[in-house]
């Protein structure tokens, strides 16, 4: 991974708290990842929600309400490293609760994983292991609309080399 890679990485991350749930902030991570238009929370809480509850078939319903496509698949550790874009995991913690994760890849032989309620973490292929309940894994891709509506305002100075001056 880059410096760009992992600073755009780091712009991304959505902490859960208590009006922002777990599923949530990883879907808002991703969506913020690839500079889509960010929906509020109580509406992408109420997309990802299937008979009252927070699901991960109610987290792929949320983010093709928000204009991604999103696919739950089985993944093994093997297609987790050869991955270069984000993906949310199903998993379990030490202390057996279940939840989510968002997974960016590998940098340097360690996963780069998102956890919104701690924080930016690393583990290793056997750690990850543990930690990834049985290769759930949704799959999330920017669709053209997604695009289109996305926040991709470039600054000035992004748009014409010209005006830079070097003091």
């Amino acid at each position: 991974m880059t410096e760009y890679e992992l600073d755009k990485i780091k712009k991304s991350f959505v902490r859960s708290n208590a009006k922002c749930p777990v599923e949530v902030a990883c879907l808002l991570t991703v969506i913020k990842y690839y500079n889509g238009k960010e929906t509020d929370i109580h509406t992408l809480t109420e997309w990802c929600k299937i008979n009252g509850k927070l699901t991960l078939a109610g987290m792929k319903q949320g983010a093709i309400y928000s204009g991604m496509k999103a696919e739950i698949c089985l993944q093994n550790i093997h297609q987790l490293t050869q991955r270069k874009l984000p993906i949310i995991l199903f998993t379990l913690n030490d202390f057996n609760v279940p939840g989510y994760v968002v997974c960016y890849g590998i940098h340097e032989s360690r996963f780069i994983i998102w956890e919104p309620e701690f924080g930016l973490m690393q583990y290793w292929a056997d750690e990850m292991k543990t930690l990834w309940i049985k290769g759930i894994a949704l799959t999330l891709f920017p669709t053209q609309d997604f695009m289109n509506s996305a926040n991709l305002h470039l600054k000035w100075w992004e748009t014409n080399q010209y005006y830079l001056i070097t003091i």
